[in-house]
């Protein structure tokens, strides 16, 4: 395990790193439609689009390979480094055949694109265990996000100084940076449970899953329609602005523009409108936006009706679109998603610009002055088609998850889920129980405001004390009434159901702390659930929560000790008002190094727990980790720094445990000790005592 200092370096490089691929990416797509704009013909454009979406096929299966062959960590560092000479060499050539160097860019993205950053992705996901994750990817999107606006700006300001080649030597150096952040990331490989290998394939799934074949076909409709958009939008541009300078202004702008809006309303509108419209309302956004603009653009032709009908598609599919899209796979299991994702993410979205790009030629061929508008009606008859899938795309998705979650191919706790298609679901899965009446009664009451009657109560207390266990998670998940802590605090004590139960009391409202407490605190109670209420305090503000934890520190069993002091790090994290008095830890401390040797790696781990309650936390840790290391000079420091924080008492008892001999020296200022600890912290790999969620 990483310490929580090289997590959060390697969380800035991966954000750093992202955020020069997504602005490389952006930035080439204004470069790549200026140059080739400004020496071919814009009838050419299908040919284009056409060609570089085969590359971009033949890119997935050779990157797959690359990464199955050579891991992320090596593959990704490597084509960074061709890419960059690539462009370096297209450069060149632009400076004496630009056409020739228009076509390498467009074949050049194609290949290098969203392939690139697909594989940068892999390579995340293999650097941070799926705990850190959690946090990692969220602050790491953050950084592609901000990216792709710093990408479109780039673009924009290059344009009024540079020539438009010149925007290659940015690219290559974009793509630099992102290698250069890449070495902050340090990859490594997590170990985790070995799995067996499937031998599933994509097609078996396409065959055999008939909602991933509504799936497919929305994505290619989707690719369809933006390829005809692109068509009419890069038309309307060389009409209205000519070639050149002026072109890549205009690219530049609208990508950024794009990048910025879709920002925002996946900031500001992506967890409401899954909420409020379900994954398939979600989705539909998209086919209804590009349906009606196309509309508008047909009524009043020109370039800003073009602008508005691609820009709209690009905002709602790079925000709501995609946040809808990644939840549809979930009724499939892992190894159906694997097999399946990439086939439908890349190859089917490129079919579908294969055929938007042979259907423009076509319509250039057939009527060559009628194009532009020709292909935005094909564009809006595409959408309508993709908007007639939506009802039996929510319907597949129901009936899979449904059927996944009842055989536990799928699993999936009710706070994991986001959007109210997956949660109305759940539920109806989780009420198709033996006591399926009961649950779907305290439901329907819930909703009503009204608490449930006393034989409802009744029936769920008689699940939560039997042994079936399906029957107990389904009324955990479906909410706890205050009346029911009782009957599910036992439960803590069973390893199957303490994960359900934890959560289930968090949620219980007005929180139950004092039944809490007492369960804690009551000797007669078994020793797994009273190591475990803490867990379930850990998220509580009240203070009655921690004085019980605080009385908890004197428990006879250490694990309960244990457990009590990380929930009241975890508590004193989020509200530092609530800490203890700093006499009343010393003496806790003092107490637990009466008990037993600090030699003990847990109770010394304790016991710097407790004294970040009431010393500053990060220092201590540092210390903590610079005392079981086997460097003396650390050691030393750590040792002065305590020195100055601790009381003569808590020295006294502490130091021969920890067989330390304090000789005579000048006693540096507190502040200065802390500074040379805080910097010789990098150097340090044992792992930090933790204020998180507690490990049994």
């Amino acid at each position: 395990m990483s310490t929580a200092t090289e997590e959060r370096r390697a969380v800035v490089a991966g954000a750093l790193a992202a955020a020069a691929l997504v602005a490389h990416q952006v930035a080439g797509r204004a470069t790549r439609d200026a140059l080739f704009l400004s020496h071919f013909p814009v009838e050419t454009l299908p040919i284009a689009i056409s060609v570089s979406a085969a590359v971009s096929i033949l890119a997935v299966l050779l990157y797959t390979r690359a990464l199955q062959r050579y891991t992320p960590a090596r593959a990704v560092p490597a084509l960074l480094v061709v890419s960059a000479s690539l462009l370096l060499g297209q450069w060149w050539v632009a400076a004496h055949y630009p056409g020739l160097a228009a076509v390498a860019l467009y074949l050049h993205l194609a290949f290098f694109g969203a392939t690139l950053i697909s594989a940068f992705w892999s390579l995340v996901n293999e650097r941070f265990d799926p705990h850190a994750a959690k946090r990692a990817v969220a602050r790491i999107g953050a950084g592609a996000s901000l990216g792709g606006v710093a990408g479109g700006a780039l673009a924009a300001g290059a344009s009024s100084v540079l020539p438009v080649d010149s925007m290659l030597l940015v690219m290559a150096g974009l793509n630099l940076a992102a290698l250069v952040s890449l070495v902050g990331l340090h990859p490594e490989r997590r170990e985790g449970p070995s799995e067996a290998p499937s031998h599933v394939s994509g097609l078996t799934v396409m065959r055999t899953v008939p909602y991933v074949r509504l799936l497919a076909l929305m994505v290619g409709l989707g690719a369809l329609s933006e390829a005809l958009l692109d068509y009419v939008l890069s038309a309307r541009a060389v009409d209205a602005l000519g070639r050149g300078r002026p072109l890549l202004s205009f690219f530049a702008f609208f990508h950024t523009g794009v990048a910025i809006l879709g920002l925002a309303l996946q900031t500001a509108f992506s967890r409401r409108t899954l909420e409020r419209l379900g994954l398939a309302g979600t989705i539909a956004l998209q086919p209804a936006g590009v349906a009606g603009t196309a509309a508008l653009g047909l009524v009043w032709p020109g370039l800003w009706t073009a602008v508005a009908a691609r820009g709209l598609e690009a905002v709602v599919h790079g925000s709501l679109f995609r946040s809808g899209y990644e939840l549809l796979y979930t009724p499939l299991p892992v190894d159906r998603k694997r097999a399946i994702k990439a086939v439908v993410d890349v190859a089917l979205d490129k079919v579908g610009s294969v055929a938007g790009g042979l259907l423009t030629m076509a319509l250039v061929a057939l009527a060559p002055g009628a194009a532009p508008p020709l292909a935005l009606g094909a564009a809006g008859l595409a959408a309508i088609a993709a908007l007639a899938l939506v009802p039996r795309l929510h319907g597949g998705y129901v009936v899979s998850l449904e059927e996944s979650l009842r055989t536990g191919a799928v699993r999936l706790e009710r706070d994991d889920v986001m959007d109210g298609t997956t949660r109305y679901t759940l539920a109806r899965t989780g009420l198709a129980l033996d006591r399926d009446t009961l649950l779907r009664e305290i439901d329907v009451l819930r909703q009503a405001g009204r608490p449930p009657d006393d034989d409802t109560l009744l029936a769920s207390a008689a699940i939560l004390r039997g042994r079936d266990t399906a029957a107990i998670r389904a009324v955990l998940a479906n909410g706890l009434e205050p009346g029911l802590v009782g009957h599910a605090l036992p439960l803590l004590g069973q390893d199957a159901l303490a994960a359900d139960t934890v959560r289930a009391l968090r949620r219980v409202e007005p929180a139950p702390t004092g039944q809490l407490v007492d369960a804690l605190l009551d000797p007669m109670r078994a020793d797994a659930v009273r190591r475990r209420v803490p867990r379930v305090l850990r998220a509580s503000t009240s203070p009655l929560a921690v004085l019980g934890l605080r009385l908890g520190l004197a428990d006879p069993r250490f694990d309960v000790r244990y457990q009590c002091g990380r929930a009241l790090a975890s508590i004193l994290d989020a509200t530092p008002a609530l800490a203890p008095p700093r006499e009343a830890v010393f003496e806790e401390v003092k107490r637990e190094l009466a008990r037993g040797s600090a030699a003990d790696e847990r109770r010394l781990e304790h016991v710097f727990t407790l004294l970040a309650l009431v010393v500053p936390r990060e220092p201590v840790q540092i210390a903590y980790r610079a005392l079981r290391s086997q460097d003396r000079g650390m050691r030393g420091t750590a040792l002065e720094y305590l020195e100055n924080v601790l009381p003569d008492d808590v020295r006294g008892v502490l130091w021969p445990q920890l067989d330390v001999h304090v000789h005579e020296h000048r006693r540096r200022a507190p502040d200065e000790v802390m500074a040379e600890l805080l910097q010789s912290s990098d150097q340090l790999r044992t792992p930090l005592p933790r204020a998180g969620e507690p490990d049994d």
